[in-house]
């Protein structure tokens, strides 16, 4: 656990990596032409950087009992002055528990995702998942996606769009699995439902490239699990906003 940034560095069982970085708070997405068209990035641009910069304010450690142990971690987000907390709780099985919580402390834009980022080794590239699919699904274009269990590998969610930008995800994902080769990997469980969004770019790649070809595969893998992202809109995409029920409005989040 590294306490200046709260995030677990690496995740290990029985000598096996399966966890690289994070998770970190997430809040951003790669804008698509629909948001830029409606000048999302303009308007809810202060939340790009509202989860890396943070500051630790508590970290505490509890043993419940000698299979299980608790962190708390508080933090305050100065880019949007709120307050974020994390709570792990470790399991001997191998098993973690996490519970983010979000509170605003101030009158903010509305949230284009809600989640946290993590780091997995790139060799955990085998995606499988009960949720909606095969094909990417956002909360305001899923329901032509049924429901079910779902198998590819993680670079083929991507979609090349003309220019790179948001794309991939799967929502009401009961659980998602992301193994290597040999059947070892790591699971992740909502309660009750994800959104999950996994590749090999960042955020930041995607919003700095003009085309696909420019850009270059990262080694790790980059899972985006969200408790909702904003709706992509599409009514047009020169100025139409999305739909206001498929908006995140800024509120207290957990």
């Amino acid at each position: 656990l590294d306490r200046s940034t709260g995030e677990i560095s690496s995740f290990k069982y029985r000598g096996r990596e399966y966890f690289r970085a994070g998770p970190r708070p997430d809040f951003w997405r790669a804008p698509t032409d629909n948001d830029h068209g409606n000048k999302m990035p303009l308007r809810l641009g202060i939340w790009r950087a509202a989860g890396e910069v943070r500051e630790v304010r508590n970290i505490s450690m509890e043993r419940v009992h000698s299979a299980h142990v608790r962190i708390s971690m508080i933090f305050f987000l100065p880019v949007v002055q709120s307050e974020y907390s994390v709570v792990y709780d470790i399991f001997g099985s191998a098993d973690v528990c996490v519970e983010a919580s979000f509170i605003p402390g101030r009158e903010l834009p509305n949230i284009p995702r809600y989640g946290m980022q993590a780091v997995l080794p790139g060799a955990i590239s085998r995606m499988t998942w009960y949720g909606r699919g095969p094909q990417e699904n956002y909360r305001d274009r899923k329901s032509g996606y049924a429901v079910g269990i779902y198998s590819g590998m993680v670079d083929e969610q991507f979609v090349p769009y003309v220019k790179p930008q948001e794309s991939g995800n799967k929502t009401d994902v009961r659980w998602v699995s992301f193994e290597s080769t040999d059947g070892a990997g790591l699971l992740i469980t909502g309660l009750p439902c994800v959104s999950i969004n996994a590749g090999r770019y960042t955020a930041a790649d995607l919003e700095n490239a003009s085309h696909p070809f420019e850009l270059k595969k990262r080694s790790d893998i980059f899972v985006h699990i969200d408790y909702e992202q904003m709706g992509v809109g599409g009514d047009d995409s020169w100025g139409a906003p999305t739909h206001i029920e498929y908006l995140l409005p800024s509120a207290s989040y957990s």
